[in-house]
Order: C-alpha cells, then sequence, then structure tokens
C-alpha cells in the first residue's frame, strides 16, 4: 500500500500494491535526441507506469488516448524534475466512460500547457484519482470533468 500526502488529506492508494514497473519493451518508440517518444502501447499489463525521464530522456506521449481500454491502473511519475509530456494539450474526454480503471495517480503528468480538461473522467469508474500537483494555470475548460 502506497501513501500520499496531497498537502490537503492524506490519499492512500491502494491498488498499487507493488507499482508496476515501466519495461521499454512494452512501447513502440522513437529516441530523439533527449526525448523518448513513446507512440504506442503493445504491453499486456493493465497496470501501467510510465516516468517523465528514463535514462536521461525526458518521456513524451502523443495524449493520454494512447493507454489500453482494459487499462485498470495509471502511475505517471516525475522523476530528475521531469514530468511526463505529451504533444496534445487537451485533455477533452481522455477517460471518458471508462469502466475498467481503478487507479489514476497522475501527479507527474505535466499539465502546464493544457488548456482543456472537461468531461476528463465524467462516466468513468474511476476509484482513485491523484492530481495534487497539477498545474492548471492555463485550463480554460473543465466542464463535466
Amino acid at each position: 500500500m502506497m501513501e500520499r500526502n496531497t498537502g490537503l488529506q492524506e490519499v492512500v492508494i491502494s491498488s498499487f500494491q507493488e507499482m508496476p514497473r515501466f519495461n521499454l519493451e512494452d512501447w513502440i518508440y522513437n529516441e530523439i535526441e533527449a526525448i523518448l517518444f513513446l507512440s504506442e502501447y503493445i504491453g499486456g499489463e493493465t497496470a501501467i507506469h510510465i516516468p517523465g525521464d528514463y535514462n536521461g530522456r525526458q518521456v513524451v506521449i502523443p495524449s493520454l488516448s494512447i493507454f489500453p481500454i482494459n487499462m485498470t491502473d495509471l502511475f505517471i511519475e516525475e522523476v530528475n524534475g521531469k514530468k511526463l509530456k505529451t504533444i496534445k494539450n487537451f485533455f477533452f474526454s481522455v477517460f471518458e466512460g471508462n469502466k475498467n480503471i481503478i487507479t489514476l495517480d497522475l501527479r507527474g503528468l505535466d499539465t502546464s500547457q493544457v488548456t482543456n480538461m472537461s468531461r476528463m473522467f465524467s462516466n468513468s469508474q474511476v476509484k482513485e484519482v491523484d492530481v495534487s500537483k497539477w498545474d492548471t494555470s492555463q485550463v480554460t475548460n473543465m466542464k463535466g470533468m
């Protein structure tokens, strides 16, 4: 069991009995200078872990929509001061209607340029979400989140 202090209240994320490990073999990816670009998840795990830094490279994904529909847990971790970056800076409906997700630990996700988070979790079955380290200063739409 992992305990998380959000600053407002303590949140216990019990779905991650043991943090899943990041395995590059589970991804279709490109290495471009100081960037590791993950374009598609091809692994078989339903609990997925992604670091913001991998071997000194900034980790980037096209969008949050690259995760499989059967994903149950997602842990995005800030590593070496780097958060996971996305190419698309709108999170409109990304987890909407997903009936499989139990836990989302999204503290390590760079949201500093995101403008739209509307309906991000609506009609989903998410039980636990940690967004305590998000920068939402650029967000203009959180309707139905």
